[in-house]
């Protein structure tokens, strides 16, 4: 069974030989530890990957310390190689802007050189693209977050027309996506704070759930799968991924009732990780790594699958930690 066989049939509940592997390393980690982190990847099996792909919309800056301007127009601070900082300048602070804000769409043009001769060279691979269609926080950058969560709230007709120009951007860079041979869509969007949504349910299925469809049921039509990453607790939306037809969640499950979770969703979703990057990986011992991933193993599985091992760190996890999650999930 080779690696993409093993995630669709894990993704399927279907009883694949063992549980796939991904790993997406922050770039600080890969700063701070060098070569011998890259020495413990390549020590491991992974089964999922991303292509080649130089992302003209966040550009070659995004991970350097300073100030930088996306395609977008929203200006970062970072404070940190390797991290992602935040957006300090707004270009739709002033909604006067609105009506003559145009996305940048001509970049969906550029930086796909590479990206099919790396899905050739990969085809034993189970092939993700890289993570994107991130309709509720691009909102948040173009507009403020505070200001954004006014607007939900008083449902103005400025917030439905940021959306739908947002939406619109995420449906033609899908279908670019899906005229290539990927297997999966990866849609990532923080929905929750460590407590609870951000926004109140309600507005979440009667906002953006209708946007998600229309993108979902336009990968599903190609015939490829469904990721979806959220940070924070999610618990009271998990129902409308399901129905959505998301077929994996990368869901910050330790900050949430994970048996609970278990006992409603094992077998409908496939949880995609994973280990807490809060917690357990940054400040637990290897000992706790590997309990941790015996838990979600114990809990989680359904016919062999429904799991996919994950390991997330940055700059903040041990090197041993790191590892050790490896090996967990490659055991």
């Amino acid at each position: 069974m080779n690696s993409r066989e093993r995630v669709i049939r894990t993704l399927e509940f279907d009883y694949p030989d063992k549980i796939p592997v991904d790993i997406w390393c922050m770039p600080s980690a890969l700063y701070k530890y060098g070569q011998q982190l890259v020495d413990a990847l390549n020590t491991y099996s992974i089964d999922i990957v991303t292509p080649e792909y130089k992302d003209h919309i966040m550009g070659e800056k995004q991970q350097e310390i300073g100030v930088f301007e996306d395609g977008w127009g929203c200006v970062w601070h970072n404070l940190k190689k390797g991290i992602i900082g935040e957006v300090k300048v707004h270009p739709l602070a002033d909604y006067s802007k609105l009506k003559s804000y145009k996305a940048p769409l001509e970049l969906l043009k550029l930086g796909w050189d590479n990206v099919d001769a790396s899905i050739k060279k990969n085809r034993d691979k189970f092939i993700l693209t890289p993570w994107s269609v991130n309709i509720f926080e691009r909102m948040q950058f173009l507009r403020g977050t505070t200001e954004l969560f006014i607007d939900l709230m008083e449902d103005s007709q400025e917030v439905r027309l940021l959306r739908d120009i947002v939406f619109e951007f995420y449906r033609e860079w899908l279908k670019l996506w899906l005229k290539r041979d990927v297997d999966g869509v990866v849609f990532s969007d923080d929905w929750g704070t460590q407590n609870a949504l951000l926004i109140p349910p309600k507005i979440f299925r009667a906002f953006f759930k209708p946007c998600y469809k229309e993108l979902i049921d336009m990968v599903k039509a190609a015939g490829k799968f469904v990721f979806f990453h959220s940070d924070g607790n999610i618990t009271e939306i998990y129902d409308d991924f399901i129905e959505l037809g998301v077929d994996a969640i990368n869901s910050q499950i330790w900050c949430m009732d994970m048996k609970s979770i278990a006992e409603k969703y094992k077998g409908k979703i496939t949880f995609w990780g994973e280990i807490s990057r809060q917690t357990t990986l940054p400040y637990g011992t290897p000992a706790d790594i590997k309990n941790a991933a015996e838990t979600m193993k114990s809990l989680l599985m359904y016919n062999d699958g429904g799991l996919i091992g994950t390991c997330s760190p940055d700059d903040e996890c041990p090197l041993e930690n790191i590892i050790e999650s490896m090996r967990c999930w490659n055991n």
